[in-house]
């Protein structure tokens, strides 16, 4: 019952910070505290200043000031190689339900995510330029490691339902055919950073199809962890990592409607990509 409690919770927080996205997304006050980094202009700014709408000055007033290092992103992949190494320490040897199926699928979900951890946080470290003005505001800090703590919790929830004394190696054709989608999307992921990370600050990149490649190679990533856990029965362990994947492709596609209305703006004719992130959708 305490895990099933502890997921209803994981459930919870994120239905709760999705709400929070969109009402950040679609309740006009709030737009500005989607901005940071590029999509932050000096005209949002000193509006925030001159604005005498007290509610729109205090989310102004919290925009401009409640503020952190954009560079503080590496946090959230310290934080998941972090806690996807501490479950490497942890033993299931009392499950709620003897399943090996379901127990491989978790298993897998958690080495594929320590993978990513390590992934992101070497690229952060090596090849990202964070500027070291760039700034974000506090609320996405506060998102964007709640999802990582999120993530590798219904992790251990997941493997603490399901667990077993051995770690199992029956891979189906399916389960290879995932993880090599994930080494794709994890290989295609690395050459749209690196790509960003030769531009000069803030200048247009050359992606083909969507403007945002990125954002869509981690949206399918979370497609294909979603799909390790919902392959072999719904359950409460899939609706913990459902509520994940519609974080990220909620988190996501609106960051990336952000990126698409920047290089609209600032590049006009010049900017012809009709897709943000999602090729024929959005």
């Amino acid at each position: 019952m305490a895990i099933y409690d502890s997921q209803l919770t994981v459930v919870a927080l994120y239905l709760l910070i999705i709400i929070a996205i969109y009402s950040a997304k679609f309740i006009t006050p709030l737009n500005e505290l989607l901005q940071y980094g590029k999509t932050v202009s000096q005209d949002v700014r000193e509006h925030a200043r001159l604005e005498n709408n007290l509610i729109k000055q205090t989310i102004g007033f919290i925009s401009k000031y409640f503020v952190v290092p954009k560079a503080w992103f590496v946090h959230f992949y310290i934080t998941l190689f972090a806690l996807s190494s501490l479950i490497f320490l942890a033993s299931f040897n009392e499950p709620i339900s003897s399943d090996p199926e379901k127990f491989k699928n978790l298993i897998l979900i958690h080495r594929l995510l320590w993978v990513q951890g390590i992934r992101r946080l070497t690229e952060c470290l090596t090849i990202t330029n964070f500027s070291k003005t760039s700034k974000m505001n506090v609320s996405h800090y506060v998102v964007g490691l709640s999802h990582y703590i999120l993530v590798t919790w219904a992790t251990y929830l997941g493997l603490s339902t399901y667990g077993s004394h051995q770690v199992p190696n029956n891979y189906t054709v399916f389960d290879i055919v995932l993880i090599i989608g994930f080494a794709i999307c994890s290989l295609l992921q690395f050459q749209a950073h690196y790509h960003l990370s030769t531009l000069v600050k803030y200048t247009l990149p050359d992606f083909n199809f969507v403007s945002s490649p990125h954002y869509f190679y981690e949206i399918l990533i979370y497609t294909i962890l979603l799909s390790f856990a919902i392959k072999d029965g719904f359950d409460m362990v899939s609706v913990t990592f459902f509520t994940a994947w519609l974080f990220v492709i909620s988190n996501l596609s609106i960051s990336s409607l952000e990126t698409f209305s920047y290089y609209q703006k600032k590049y006009k004719e010049e900017f012809k990509l009709k897709w943000a992130v999602l090729p024929g959708i959005l």
